[in-house]
C-alpha cells in the first residue's frame, strides 16, 4: 500500500513512456522492413502493387502457399480480377511493391 507521502504519478509516467518506447520501436521495426529493398514478404500482403514503371497496377490481397494473390485493377473499374503470381515475382524497391516485367506482362494480356 501506498503512504500518504508517495504519489503513483512516477510510477504512471514511468509505465507511460516504457509503453511508448516499445510502440515506437514497433512501428519503427515494421517501417523498416517495410521500406528496404529486396525480396517481398508476408509483411508486404496488403500493400499497393506497381509495375517497373511506377504505375499502380492493382494490391496484393493474400497468399495462397508459394504464391501471391493480387487484384489487378481498381474496385470501381471493369475488368478488374484477382490473378496469383509466384512470390519470386514480387520485390520491394524504394518501399513500394513491384511486379517484375514478365508477370506484369502476363497480368495485363488477360
Amino acid at each position: 500500500m501506498f503512504r500518504k507521502t508517495q504519489s503513483r504519478t512516477p510510477t504512471l509516467a514511468a509505465a507511460t513512456a516504457t509503453a511508448a518506447a516499445f510502440l515506437a520501436f514497433g512501428a519503427g521495426a515494421a517501417f523498416a522492413s517495410s521500406v528496404t529493398d529486396g525480396p517481398a514478404t508476408r509483411s508486404d500482403v496488403g500493400s499497393f502493387v506497381y509495375d517497373q514503371n511506377g504505375t499502380e497496377i492493382g494490391s496484393w490481397q493474400g497468399m495462397q502457399g508459394r504464391r501471391a494473390i493480387l487484384w489487378i485493377g481498381a474496385f470501381d473499374t471493369p475488368g478488374n480480377y484477382l490473378t496469383t503470381v509466384p512470390m519470386r515475382a514480387l520485390s520491394v524497391e524504394a518501399g513500394r511493391v513491384v511486379l517484375n516485367e514478365a508477370s506484369s506482362r502476363l497480368t495485363t494480356a488477360r
